[in-house]
């Protein structure tokens, strides 16, 4: 059986037991042809099939893209990483001790802590006006924002892990300053032009160009229900582009060094200055510029990140030293791009190294030693993912979400899986927890 042929069986497999209405993969491996796996339809009638030029909605994978731009106008000298974020937004208050710096933004490492202000972003695709909530449209609307909520940052910048579509977007009203035009048009012409990605956009106007764009589509018990594009200018920069998978792996390609985009140089940087992942106690876990890092066995990297919005799920990763890229779209909320993209790169990687990539590893000890659980109990949350619940049910530590409840599976004294995402309580010297790590944010306890 050829690497297509299993390839296909097991995106097969993926498809049917998902129950995806569309799916798009690129598989790239060195620099030949890449594979190209389309199944389904772009819409709930079933009748327009997906072809490997349909654009998908992709969410967070835009992230890594800001973060080149960024890197790009540092290596023209518009700018540093390292400069306070207070030199451009000197009257955002929680930055105005001059510790907040850009860098600390691309790594989710400025102490944000999860907001709300998407719910109050302006939509350009709606219709009509809401008098009852602030419609934030701009970069200083942003900040102004902020300032009103009078943030309190998790902690010093630098010092914690915690992720912020906000911190994204005060990057690409920056972006904007430097450039002196909008986001949407840095992109076209630093990324989109020299990479030769003719199957992607960024908003809705540049999106009307195209004909084949999936619609993101929501379960229901009724079945598929069509969402309307989300059209914010103000979170563009953290999940604004819509593109083929093929085009996602010329994006990733830049990391392999021989682009005129980034250097070699300034691909170390991005995939080197790690922040821990705080729900992640491993030396071989961390968060560059854009993207998550994994540390792999013989001085392998898996850069990647993946995508997530009502209506749509995506995933990319990257192992640079192997020239093996895979990008991954579906048009349906919740899907485990993040498992089927680990599953596809150890398929291929299974033939000619011993590379392993774990993912929620579910091996855990029979009666680890833990935290003393009354520490543990209480409510956490924030703003942006609302409020979660810890307590025990029948000797079992619960995660009560809105969702449902969920059992915490331990693999140390404070951390492990739960809900899908790695998790870790977070005690300090007083054996007090603080805050949960779950997934890529903390969520602070609260009183």
């Amino acid at each position: 059986m050829t690497i297509y042929d299993r390839l296909n069986k097991t995106i097969t497999s993926e498809m049917l037991d998902g129950n995806f209405p569309g799916l798009s993969i690129a598989i790239n491996n060195n620099d030949n042809a890449p594979f190209t796996f389309c199944y389904g339809s772009m819409d709930k009638s079933g009748l327009l099939p997906v072809t490997p030029g349909t654009l998908f909605g992709v969410a967070s994978l835009t992230k890594f893209m800001t973060a080149l731009i960024i890197m790009q106008a540092q290596r023209l000298g518009l700018l540093s990483v390292t400069e306070p974020v207070a030199r451009y937004y000197p009257e955002l208050h929680c930055a105005q001790d001059g510790q907040m710096r850009l860098d600390h933004l691309l790594t989710h490492s400025s102490g944000l802590p999860g907001l709300s202000c998407r719910f109050f972003a302006k939509d350009l695709a709606e219709k009509t006006e809401s008098d009852s909530k602030p419609q934030l449209l701009s970069t200083a609307h942003l900040i102004s924002h902020i300032n009103q909520l009078e943030v309190e940052l998790l902690a010093p910048p630098g010092a914690l892990h915690s992720y912020s579509n906000e911190g994204y977007c005060i990057l690409g009203g920056i972006i904007e300053t430097v450039f002196q035009q909008p986001y949407p048009e840095v992109a076209k012409k630093l990324v989109f032009g020299p990479l030769s990605m003719h199957n992607s956009a960024i908003g809705g106007q540049q999106a009307q160009s195209f004909a084949a764009i999936a619609t993101s589509l929501q379960r229901t018990g009724q079945g598929l229900r069509e969402l309307p594009y989300w059209d914010a200018p103000l979170f563009y920069p953290a999940g604004g582009l819509l593109a083929s998978p093929s085009d996602l792996i010329r994006l990733l390609s830049v990391l392999k060094g021989d682009s005129e985009l980034l250097s070699q140089e300034q691909c170390q940087v991005m995939m080197t200055r790690l922040q821990a992942i705080a729900s992640r106690p491993s030396s071989t876990f961390g968060y560059g510029y854009g993207l998550e890092i994994e540390q792999l066995r013989d001085d392998n990297t898996l850069a990647w990140h993946t995508g997530q919005r009502p209506g749509l799920s995506s995933f990319f990763g990257i192992v640079p030293e192997l020239q093996l890229s895979v990008a991954i779209a579906i048009n349906t909320s919740d899907a485990p791009t993040a498992h089927l993209g680990h599953t596809i790169l150890n398929d291929i990687l299974s033939d000619f190294t011993e590379i392993d990539l774990p993912w929620l590893t579910t091996d855990y000890p029979d009666d680890p030693q833990r935290e003393n659980p009354d520490q543990l109990r209480g409510r956490y949350g924030s703003l942006e993912l609302g409020n979660v619940d810890v307590g025990y049910c029948d000797d079992q530590l619960i995660l009560q979400t809105s969702a449902g409840s969920h059992p915490f599976e331990f693999q140390g004294k404070q951390h492990g899986t739960v809900a899908g995402q790695t998790f870790q309580f977070i005690v300090n010297n007083q054996h007090r927890c603080t805050g949960l790590a779950f997934g890529l944010r903390v969520l602070p306890r609260l009183p």
